[in-house]
């Protein structure tokens, strides 16, 4: 059976959905998705690192009303700033897909 990277835990692992189920003691599922939690070296595609210090403008706002800037066309949020700001961005946390920032005062 594959072990899905978690050496001695059997796992059913279903290619298609991109999710990891593991057996438990019983031999039943246990449904378990396995994902980037941010807990490792970042994804190679990131153009943004978390810490730096970047400048960028205010394209659009997102759901929850934060600002929203792209930098090499990767998306993130800044809160706080509206549409047309042109503002320095520190990075505090990154994801797969976007990273939020804080806008940098001088």
């Amino acid at each position: 059976m594959p072990s899905c990277g978690r050496s001695g835990h059997p796992y059913i692992v279903k290619y298609r959905t991109h999710r990891c189920e593991r057996l438990g003691d019983d031999g039943r599922r246990m449904g378990r998705r396995m994902s980037y939690s941010g807990g490792g070296p970042r994804p190679a595609n990131v153009p943004v690192e978390e810490g730096k210090v970047y400048e960028a403008k205010i394209e659009d706002i997102g759901r929850e009303g934060d600002g929203l800037a792209r930098i090499q066309n990767f998306v993130v949020f800044v809160p706080g700033t509206k549409i047309g700001d042109e503002v320095k961005i520190r990075i505090t946390k990154v994801h797969r897909r976007m990273a939020f920032g804080e806008v940098v005062r001088e």
